[in-house]
Order: C-alpha cells, then sequence, then structure tokens
C-alpha cells in the first residue's frame, strides 16, 4: 500500500497575470514490503458541482514519457519520497474548487497500485499593500513554477535536514533582475559586476513595517562563472558538498546583506543579496513603502546582481513557510507597448515595470 498526502498542509491557490497555480509537494508512503515506480500523475479539476473542468496527465507513454520530469520516482519498502507536483499550473478562465489527484504505480505485486488525494487551494488573503521593491524596467527571472529553484527545496533530503531547513521560506520568491526593455540584464559580456543594470540600484521597501533583522557587512561575490563538464557521480559528490558548506553557514552568510520587515498581521518580507555598506536601516527602525533600504549586489548566494524578495510566514527563514505575494500596480512591458496589472503576481519570464 502506498500513502499519499499534501505538504504544506495548507495550500494556496495564487492568482498569476495569466494563470492560476498551486504549490505542494505529494510526500508517498510506502507501506508494502516491495519496491514501487510511480507510472503516472492526474489532476482532475472540479467546480463547486463537481463538473469536470480540465483533465491533465504525466505519463510513461511514447519514446520520451513526460513522467520522467520527475526525475526520482522509486519508493523503497518503508520508505518516503517527496515529489514536487509537476501538475500545478492551470488558466486563469478555470473556476475550480478542488483538484483531485491520481499517482499510479507500477509495483512487483500483481497487478499496479494507485493512490489518490483531493486538494482544495484557497486564494492567500494578503494583509499587507505591497508594491515591487524596484524602480524601472525588470526580468523577472526566476519565481516559483515547476521548474523553479525556489519551490524545488527538498525537505525531506538528509542534507537538507542537517541545514536545519524545517519549511520553505521561498516557496513563492522572486528574483528580480533589472534589464533593459528587451530583458537583457547586462550590457558588455557580462564578466564584471558593473556589467549588469541592476548592480547598485535602489532597494526599497515593499510595504510599511518593522525592520527585525539587517546586515550590510558581507562582500559581494564576482560574477558566476559556468561550470565545467562533470559526470554525473562528480556533479552528485559536488552537490553534497555544496550541502555541507550550507549547513556550516549561518544564515547571514546564505542571505548576505539584507533587510527582514515584520508587517504585522504574521507576514515579513525578506530581500537579501544586497551590495556590502549599503543597507542603511536598523533593527527596529520603522519603515514605510518605497523607503530607501539599499542598494542591489551579490552577495550571500548569489551569482549575478539581483533582488531576491519573498514573503513568509515568520522571521526565521528556516522554519518559516512562504506566502504569495501579490503586488499593488504594475506594467506588463509587451514589445512597444505595456499593459497595466493590478493586484496579482507576475510570473516567471515576465519583463515589467514599476
Amino acid at each position: 500500500m502506498i500513502e499519499v498526502i499534501q505538504y504544506p498542509d495548507v495550500v494556496f491557490l495564487e492568482i498569476g497575470v495569466s494563470q492560476q497555480s498551486v504549490n505542494f509537494e505529494f510526500r508517498c508512503l510506502n507501506t508494502s514490503n516491495r519496491s514501487a515506480l510511480i507510472e503516472s500523475i492526474r489532476a482532475k479539476g472540479l467546480d463547486e458541482q463537481g463538473n469536470c473542468l480540465f483533465s491533465l496527465s504525466v505519463d510513461s507513454n511514447a519514446m520520451a514519457p513526460s513522467v520522467e520530469v520527475i526525475p526520482q520516482r522509486k519508493l523503497e519498502p518503508g520508505g518516503t519520497l517527496e515529489v514536487f507536483n509537476p501538475l500545478a499550473e492551470f488558466p486563469s478562465e478555470y473556476p475550480f474548487e478542488r483538484v483531485d489527484f491520481s499517482l499510479r504505480f507500477i509495483s512487483e505485486d500483481p497487478g499496479n497500485l494507485e493512490s489518490s488525494i483531493s486538494v482544495r487551494p484557497i486564494v492567500y488573503e494578503q494583509k499587507v499593500l505591497l508594491d515591487l521593491p524596484f524602480e524601472g524596467i525588470c526580468l523577472v527571472s526566476d519565481g516559483h513554477g515547476f521548474l523553479a529553484h525556489h519551490r524545488r527545496i527538498p525537505l525531506l533530503n538528509p542534507y537538507v535536514r542537517k541545514i536545519g531547513l524545517t519549511a520553505n521560506s521561498v516557496r513563492f520568491a522572486y528574483d528580480f533582475m533589472p534589464s533593459d526593455s528587451n530583458g537583457s540584464v547586462y550590457k558588455r559580456d557580462g564578466l564584471r559586476l558593473e556589467d549588469f543594470y541592476g548592480w547598485g540600484k535602489p532597494v526599497l521597501s515593499p510595504g510599511d513595517g518593522i525592520v527585525v533583522s539587517a546586515a550590510h557587512d558581507k562582500a559581494d561575490n564576482p560574477v558566476g562563472q559556468p561550470l565545467p563538464s562533470v559526470s554525473p557521480e562528480t556533479y552528485e559528490r559536488l552537490r553534497m558538498q555544496a550541502f555541507e558548506r550550507l549547513r556550516k553557514a549561518i544564515m547571514d552568510e546564505v542571505v548576505g546583506n539584507h533587510v527582514i520587515i515584520d508587517h504585522g498581521n504574521g507576514e515579513f518580507s525578506l530581500l537579501d543579496h544586497m551590495q556590502q555598506d549599503s543597507v542603511v536601516v536598523e533593527v527596529g527602525e520603522q519603515v514605510t513603502r518605497g523607503a530607501f533600504l539599499g542598494k542591489i549586489g551579490n552577495s550571500g548566494d548569489s551569482g549575478t546582481p539581483h533582488i531576491h524578495y519573498g514573503l513568509q510566514k515568520g522571521k526565521d527563514t528556516l522554519s518559516s513557510e512562504g506566502l504569495p505575494s501579490r503586488f499593488r500596480q504594475f506594467e506588463l512591458v509587451l514589445g512597444t507597448t505595456t499593459r497595466r496589472i493590478e493586484n496579482l503576481c507576475p510570473d516567471t519570464g515576465m519583463i515589467i515595470k514599476h
């Protein structure tokens, strides 16, 4: 038997500019004494009356099966497998009330195993009024869709547990990179920090609140260089070494120069990777929406200058779950035209202006 549950317990429905999405993981527990392999995942969206609005799947059909977007599909006997839900984004026109997921497994037992789970996402009622933390044109270089690194924090991974992470505070985070109107984030060859349009640009407070954490003295990293080609075994070894370095690092070294703002009502903003000695606010200081906090840098766990922004439930980045963040208003840049957006979440790859 295979038991499937969702994580986190409360699944938020995020309303974006062109889509709606749910951001959660499946945790699959194999209580049998046989191994099993995920063969397919199906999602059926239903309205309040139980009518089907859409049906999606990833499966093992064809020469390049779509289920292989899940890198680890084998469940060992008695083991637990964390699976990032690949069926998470839907057109905004679907007024669904719940999504029924069916996970089918191939097993050595006669016949296949199937487990189902019904998810009822809720729209998060954001309390703080937020503006984007920058002015000008910016590329949303990485949000939190299925392929984004913010979403893919494997909380059950033993190395992640050693770090002390018990929640994904960046589940709904963004990386904003100031750019030109064509989405280019640097000039010349992009090998120097000053080549990046964002380097040294102001970071602004997204909302009113009190500063509860700040750092300013971390050195900026040089621009990241491409890694050489390595074997899968070497890559895995390097990845484990990176986890070990993170475990030894204190949080300030990971987020670098940063500001955390308590907006009240259980909402906190984290803005990090700022330029060394540029942060001008201190713990206990009251800030207002649009106030200057510091400059865009490349400190902490960062390879290129950008603003990392995330809304989270608490001050502690290791133990606080992330929250969806809607911004009061911005413009979506569409070539030579723009479209005004109000109270929605931007999507990865968009060029936006504030």
